[in-house]
């Protein structure tokens, strides 16, 4: 593969949370196409649009995935193949959201992006929308932070072995 072409923006539009907290999210899901491009397969079961998110992904993929990334933008390797992290203190590779961090992002009100359960289709894909398979990425309002799909469409994995104080 071209590194080259792998470190272009195109794919990844980071938003960042809390300031003063200072940890930076990226606004979609990782898509097909860029998790295609970046690893070179496509996974997923629910097949057709490129921009739907990526499926199907272990947790150990979920980090192969970050960290052949990581290695394409000239970053250095945030975790070793176990999962294990491997500097606490690198700030500047990619790597998966804490649960913390994913809690802070995605619920910016009671529900992601609304208090009112009734509004929550418009945020969130859900079986009160009549589907069963994933969709395009974007396709519905974007919480308050500008963050897409932070409830329903896919899964999200994040790394449990850290633990911050949001107070």
């Amino acid at each position: 593969k071209d590194k080259k072409s792998m470190t272009t923006r195109t794919y990844i539009n980071m938003i960042r949370i809390k300031p003063e907290i200072d940890f930076w999210v990226s606004d979609t899901l990782v898509t097909q196409a860029f998790y295609l491009k970046v690893m070179g397969n496509n996974p997923s079961a629910y097949l057709g649009e490129e921009e739907r998110p990526v499926d199907s992904v272990s947790w150990y993929g979920a980090i192969a995935f970050i960290n052949r990334l990581n290695e394409a933008r000239g970053l250095k390797a945030y975790y070793d193949d176990q999962g294990n992290i491997l500097d606490i203190f690198n700030t500047e590779s990619f790597r998966l959201l804490t649960q913390d961090e994913w809690d802070l992002s995605a619920f910016d009100k009671l529900y992601a992006g609304t208090n009112s359960i009734s509004n929550l289709n418009k945020f969130a894909w859900c079986r009160r929308q009549g589907t069963s398979t994933t969709q395009k990425v974007k396709g519905l309002k974007p919480n308050s932070y500008g963050l897409y799909d932070m409830c329903g469409n896919v899964w999200e994995w994040v790394h449990t072995g850290i633990y911050r104080d949001w107070e």
